[in-house]
């Protein structure tokens, strides 16, 4: 058996005005380790967190209309917006799956476009914590 869970490159960096996503998205990969640690080979954990795939998330998230919001919000709506639009399709994250579940062993994976799949999961090991913020400040409001 395995257990696949999808969570989040938000586990890694937080996405604005989504806390509730970012902590469920949290704990979902910190109770996948735990499982991991747990079950030496049976079951199978997958953890994948993906970043953006082209998909309706920003359509059911619950947000306010963007005129509701202040600038500093509506710059970040529009920021994740952008990013799903210039995301790969879900039948890359499906891909990425099936090849982690073929691997036979438990895994962290990580996916999205080459910069979330790839570069992401690495600066977050190599890079301090006050820098990887001040890049999601850049990144979402300005």
């Amino acid at each position: 058996g395995v257990i696949v869970n999808i969570s989040s490159l938000a586990t890694l960096y937080p996405v604005p005005y989504m806390p509730l996503y970012n902590a469920g998205k949290s704990a979902l990969s910190s109770f996948s380790q735990s499982l991991m640690l747990e079950y030496e080979s049976f079951p199978r954990v997958i953890d994948a967190r993906f970043g953006d795939f082209k998909s309706e998330f920003n359509k059911t998230s619950s947000k306010q209309e963007l005129e509701e919001l202040s600038a500093r919000a509506t710059k970040a709506w529009e920021q994740i917006e952008l990013q799903l639009v210039e995301s790969p399709p879900p039948l890359v994250a499906a891909r990425l799956i099936k090849k982690a579940v073929l691997r036979n062993k438990s895994s962290v994976i990580f996916g999205g476009g080459f910069f979330q799949g790839r570069m992401a999961p690495l600066l977050f090991r190599i890079l301090p914590v006050f820098l990887r913020s001040k890049i999601l400040n850049r990144r979402y409001f300005n």
